[in-house]
């Protein structure tokens, strides 16, 4: 079992004001009020890339807002497009600059805290792959896509060669950052959790992908896999699935822990809990689980009491203590300006407090 009770999915909402030349400046801030809510497990905000997958597919190789995906509220979500060779320095990982500024920024307040460094689980990368047979594809994109498609073929000849790059970047990233000293690496993975319209067989598919390069990080680390129901503008991409009906699939994944698990989001809330309930015989005794039973799909800001009633609720469904979390990123991408730095701040705080009144066994 692990020693920690909190930690958080990724993105921090972003100032207005962030730029490249007050970048280091507001990742010190931002890790400065990480530290001040009592959180135990903090990252930098993701302030260094400009949507929670954007370390790699902001490199060449990729054309962004290429299609966009419509989410359950209507709001067209850009997404970037495979169109050509994605060009990484392996000498040069994202990682090692991240974490060292992350325990440097640490180091000067005299505090420690767990580091969670993310990156973009095979899963998600894959969909920005050309493939017009695609689930959740729009028809009228799908001659767009076989087109460049043809094209890719000239750096990638095969869907596979195109995962086998994918897979060594993301290993390169996940082994860097451990070797910097982060505690933790997590996959992101919202696609495995909102494809259940491609059926279990494709849900599989997708979780034989992450376990690629879960399997090659075992044992550096701790392994964490978030998959929540979609967030863009703070919205959901999907409002009909439950992890009842492919959580069998998600305890496949070869990770430490399974989650943070987006259970209250406006939507399914105490309902989701009860889903998890019926099926947690499936989770296996040696698996951590972490919750979402905060929500950022509203601004408002839960009191403690409610919280503390949210985590034990929580406990009791998985049948074991599990890590209390937000449900999804503050702000998965930089134009998402829902939440305010200050609301964060409160909620997290708010959050802390509830799981430290909660006695532990």
């Amino acid at each position: 079992m692990t020693t920690f009770r909190t930690t958080q999915v990724g993105s921090w909402p972003r100032p207005k004001d962030l730029n490249a030349e007050n970048l280091d400046a507001k990742i010190k801030e931002v890790i400065r009020i990480q530290v001040s809510t009592g959180i135990e497990e903090i990252t930098n905000g993701e302030y260094t890339r400009g949507i929670y997958f954007g370390g790699v597919t902001g490199l060449p190789g990729f054309s962004q807002a290429a299609s966009r995906y419509e989410f359950s509220a209507g709001d067209l979500f850009p997404t970037p497009l495979l169109t050509g060779k994605i060009e990484y320095d392996f000498d040069r990982p994202f990682a090692t600059a991240e974490v060292k500024a992350i325990k440097s920024a640490l180091d000067a307040l005299g505090a420690k805290r767990r580091i969670k460094y993310t990156i973009p689980s095979n899963s998600m990368v894959s969909f920005f792959y050309p493939n017009p047979d695609l689930p959740f594809l729009p028809p009228e994109t799908k001659a767009y896509y076989a087109k460049v498609q043809e094209g890719v073929k000239k750096e990638y000849p095969t869907y596979d060669s195109f995962i086998d790059h994918v897979t060594r970047i993301n290993v390169n990233e996940g082994r860097a950052a451990f070797a910097a000293g982060a505690d933790s690496v997590q996959s992101d993975g919202p696609t495995v959790n909102v494809s259940g319209a491609g059926g279990r067989g494709f849900i599989r598919q997708l979780v034989q992908l992450d376990n690629i390069v879960l399997d090659a990080l075992r044992g550096s680390g701790t392994l964490e896999f978030h998959a929540c129901f979609g967030n863009g503008w703070n919205t959901q991409s999907d409002t009909s699935t439950h992890y009842d009906g492919h959580l069998v699939e998600l305890v496949e994944l070869h990770t430490d822990i399974l989650g943070p698990l987006e259970v209250f989001d406006g939507w399914r809330d105490y309902k989701e809990l009860g889903k998890i309930k019926s099926v947690s015989s499936v989770i296996p005794k040696g698996l951590d689980i972490s919750l979402g039973i905060l929500s950022v799909k509203t601004r408002n800001v839960e009191p403690v009491g409610e919280l503390a009633a949210r985590y034990e609720a929580a406990v009791d469904a998985v049948g074991k203590e599990i890590i209390a979390s937000n449900g999804c990123g503050w702000a998965s991408g930089k134009d998402e300006t829902i939440h305010g730095i200050e609301g964060a701040r409160r909620k997290t705080a708010n959050l802390v407090a509830a799981v430290n009144s909660v006695r532990r066994e």
